[in-house]
């Protein structure tokens, strides 16, 4: 069972999606007699006398550029999408993580047009009355941001710490994906994350640290010595940050004792305006999905196939619908593991 369920955490938390077929000469089945290579390694289908070839095209909607590779200025924070005529607006505002159980992005009165694929936000406008994290007297926080294009389709939600000096403001290492609950036994859990750059991760729980292996980008931390069937707290410290959830062990194997999970599928992007599409990702369904599962106090949720909007051959556009598909679940998998696999 343990073997299993890492299979399928793997698939969720480990996969980077496909290359392009051109960049690998996979065979082909000897079944598509009109599916072949040309002398310069492209793959084409045959249509009469007409050569359809593969598409390897790169898109500019991948991970990298809708992260925006936020920097500190004196004022806040400046983002860079790396795509010249990209325009749209975006969202900001403080995550106030002590305040809530399942913690999302506050968002600020204000906006930021992006015009060539730049803009700009002014921290020090969101300071006083609206400092509902206090920043200003701790000199850190965490900031939500939404990334949308001209014509409002929500594109992407990031994440960035930041520290605070009297010279301006410094982009902080942040959690951007997790921290996960996965792995669960009766007497151990594993925590997971990805932090935006090297450092070392520490989980504390049960009076215990535990301690990710180096400075890393993608932290497995194991958490062992736990007792069966029992709710812990647990505190994940990254690069001076903290952040508090809970999870619970499972029981003793072969107990009868009754226990609630969830199970869905399907959560491609949907039709519509607003959540029912962050690029990929119908996450205005997966959130009721992970609320009402929350609500019933499920031991864990299985995730069966069909994640995102996918048909692409850029793994970078790919990476960017998954990472969407990950900040749905992220507020609830905090506390729960889901595990994703495939129907076959």
């Amino acid at each position: 069972m343990n073997q299993r369920i890492k299979f399928l955490l793997i698939v969720l938390f480990g996969f980077t999606g496909f290359s392009a077929l051109s960049q690998t000469r996979y065979p082909i089945p000897e079944v598509y007699t009109n599916i072949d290579y040309d002398d310069q390694g492209k793959m084409y289908f045959q249509s009469g006398d007409v050569r359809l070839y593969e598409d390897i095209s790169k898109s500019d909607y991948n991970l990298e550029n809708m992260m925006g590779r936020p920097r500190g200025t004196e004022k806040g924070i400046a983002f860079d999408f790396g795509i010249p005529d990209f325009s749209g607006t975006l969202y900001y505002g403080f995550i106030p993580f002590e305040d809530s159980k399942y913690p999302l992005p506050v968002y600020f009165k204000s906006v930021s047009t992006i015009s060539k694929g730049k803009t700009n936000i002014n921290l020090k406008r969101m300071a006083g009355k609206y400092d509902m994290i206090g920043w200003e007297k701790s000199g850190r926080g965490t900031l939500g941001y939404r990334v949308t294009g001209k014509n409002g389709a929500i594109l992407y939600d990031g994440i960035l710490s930041f520290t605070a000096t009297p010279d301006g403001f410094k982009v902080a290492p942040t959690i951007i994906e997790g921290p996960f609950v996965n792995l669960v036994t009766d007497t151990s859990v594993t925590i997971s994350l990805k932090t935006s750059e090297d450092i070392d991760v520490v989980v504390k729980t049960a009076g215990r640290e535990f301690a990710s292996a180096g400075k890393k980008t993608r932290h497995e931390i194991l958490v062992t010595g736990l007792q069966p069937d029992t709710e812990y707290d647990y505190t994940v410290e990254a690069g001076g940050f903290t952040q508090s959830y809970t999870f619970r062990t499972a029981p003793v194997p072969g107990s009868r004792k009754a226990f609630t999970f969830a199970y869905a599928s399907d959560s491609r992007q949907g039709k519509g305006g607003g959540e029912r599409n962050i690029y990929g990702a119908n996450s205005y369904i997966v959130k009721k999905m992970m609320a009402l599962a929350a609500s019933r106090d499920v031991r864990f949720l299985q995730f069966t196939g069909d994640l995102i909007g996918g048909y692409l051959s850029d793994k970078d556009q790919m990476n960017l619908q998954y990472a969407n598909w990950k900040r749905t679940i992220e507020p609830f998998a905090h506390h729960f593991p889901v595990y994703v696999g495939t129907v076959s």
